[in-house]
């Protein structure tokens, strides 16, 4: 595929996510590679970007190196809880040989992340050229 290619798929995929953030309600929602790098993004306060990126990164190497210390397969989802009732959800996966991971923040009040994360991560599957 050409780099141009390559581009208008990077362009879909991010309309995709935002449409998405915006359509469940999510404060944000963030793709990024196994190093913890943003692949796309959507964030409701563009501020925060950044500083949630780099949390989610921290939090993907560190489940990492507890899952290697106590000797487990592979995380399937992580759910981070507040004492307001936000959760922020974090699903790794795979597609061919390459890890990425999916977070999403999940306003107080609102279930239904699972259904979105669960189509999120078919449509990257679906659609991803590794």
């Amino acid at each position: 595929m050409t780099n141009q290619g390559n581009l208008i798929q990077m362009k879909d995929l991010q309309s995709y996510i935002h449409s998405v953030n915006n359509y469940f309600g999510f404060e944000h929602t963030i793709l990024t590679d196994e190093t913890g790098l943003p692949i796309v993004s959507s964030f409701l306060d563009q501020s925060a970007s950044e500083v949630e990126a780099a949390i989610i990164a921290m939090v993907q190497k560190s489940l990492r190196n507890l899952g290697d210390e106590l000797q487990m397969t592979k995380t399937k989802e992580i759910i981070l809880s507040d004492a307001v009732g936000r959760k922020l959800v974090i699903r790794p996966f795979h597609v061919g040989k390459t890890e990425f991971t999916l977070a999403v923040l999940v306003p107080c009040g609102k279930n239904s992340f699972r259904r979105a994360t669960r189509n999120i991560v078919k449509t990257i599957k679906t659609s991803w050229i590794v």
